[in-house]
């Protein structure tokens, strides 16, 4: 049985009126992604379940995938995995990897209506009311705390040398977003704002960064990656006679 899930959001170079005209049903579209995924994640088994795909911005498709895996593993190394998928394929422009809160879907998670159920990061545990703090019982639940998971997170705008993140946040609460983008483990940019969208420029042409966007909330770092792979440049050179 799968133990954990993960929202995966995966954008690609193709104009999505394009990809219905040749594959109307999505159904190669569909495989492909499929056979993406779970070749990225060999030898760990998983399964893949795709819930929508629709038209990005600027000729692009986004799809967005369900993925289980038998055992859970923090956001951070399935994104690292599937991000080579944006390495290696030119099509791809970027891979998003997010927790799913399986506390949300009675078919996601296996707690008793006896007991309560607590999001961790790619599972769950159920907890028995009785094993209650009887002086900070919200502790068990962090869905009590307004410190909801960052949404709709998406890459805008992908040039040779830049790129726009964009995100949502539905709380009540105003918040400091901590914004890095790395280029392997090297950080590249390190930026604070309390707005939810943010610009990256002066970055290299061809190469694939991961920005990572959090913020502090319920005593703990919620967050969430994004892999984006910037343009390719062709030289351009002048022969003389």
């Amino acid at each position: 049985p799968v133990g954990s899930w993960y929202n995966v959001t995966i954008l690609v170079k193709m104009d999505f009126k394009e990809l219905q005209q040749v594959d109307p049903s999505l159904l190669n579209h569909m495989r492909l992604l499929h056979s993406l995924v779970t070749s990225a994640l060999q030898p760990m088994a998983c399964t893949v379940h795709h819930l929508h795909s629709a038209p990005g911005d600027a000729s692009t498709t986004v799809s967005r995938l369900l993925l289980g895996l038998l055992r859970p593993l923090p956001v951070a190394d399935v994104s690292a995995l599937l991000g080579d998928i944006a390495k290696r394929v030119y099509e791809v422009i970027s891979v998003q990897v997010q927790d799913v809160n399986e506390c949300f879907y009675e078919e996601l998670n296996a707690c008793s209506g006896r007991q309560l159920c607590t999001n961790l990061e790619g599972s769950y545990r159920c907890v028995c009311h009785q094993e209650a703090p009887a002086t900070s019982p919200r502790k068990l639940n962090l869905e009590w705390e307004d410190c909801p998971p960052l949404s709709d997170y998406v890459v805008l705008n992908v040039t040779s040398d830049s790129f726009q993140v964009s995100w949502r946040l539905n709380s009540t609460q105003n918040h400091t977003f901590h914004v890095r983008v790395y280029r392997g483990m090297e950080l590249l940019r390190s930026t604070r704002t309390q707005s939810q969208a943010l610009a990256m420029a002066g970055l290299e042409a061809g190469v694939l960064h991961r920005v990572k966007t959090s913020y502090q909330g319920c005593g703990t770092d919620v967050s969430t990656t994004l892999t984006i792979k910037t343009e390719y440049v062709l030289e351009k050179r002048d022969f003389q006679s």
